[in-house]
């Protein structure tokens, strides 16, 4: 059972996304439960995830559908690109979207890092 839901990706990320696969959002969402699972060693539940880890989930995928999107790519592996080129671009409409990668990639790394601070673990970490 997923932690987070597709929906709550789509409402974070609005309808410029509505056109995103189902599929390759529910693996970038699997992307970052793993993680969660990975640094935290607990398997939580929908009703047992604290929020901070709900948020950072949101977040972190958000970020990666938008760079999927300014990738030009067809799979949830898409992150395996370089952004350098595209920060270098002058067209105002990736620059909007980096800028909203940026902004959605600054809430995942405070969500976790709120949680890691309250939970007595610390740990310098990029989502």
């Amino acid at each position: 059972m997923a932690l987070v839901s597709v929906e709550e990706v789509r409402k974070q990320l609005g309808d410029a996304y509505a056109g995103v696969p189902d599929d390759v959002v529910s693996s970038f969402i699997e992307k970052h439960e793993r993680r969660v699972f990975e640094l935290t060693g607990r398997a939580f539940d929908a009703e047992t995830l604290p929020e901070s880890l709900r948020e950072y989930v949101i977040a972190a995928t958000c970020r990666d559908v938008i760079l999927r999107d300014l990738a030009g790519a067809d799979s949830a592996d898409a992150l395996e690109f370089s952004i350098g080129d595209l920060r270098q671009s002058k067209d105002a409409n990736v620059q909007l979207k980096l800028k909203l990668a940026d902004f959605f990639s600054q809430r995942a790394e405070k969500a976790l890092n709120e949680y890691l601070a309250r939970t007595g673990r610390f740990a310098a970490v990029s989502p």
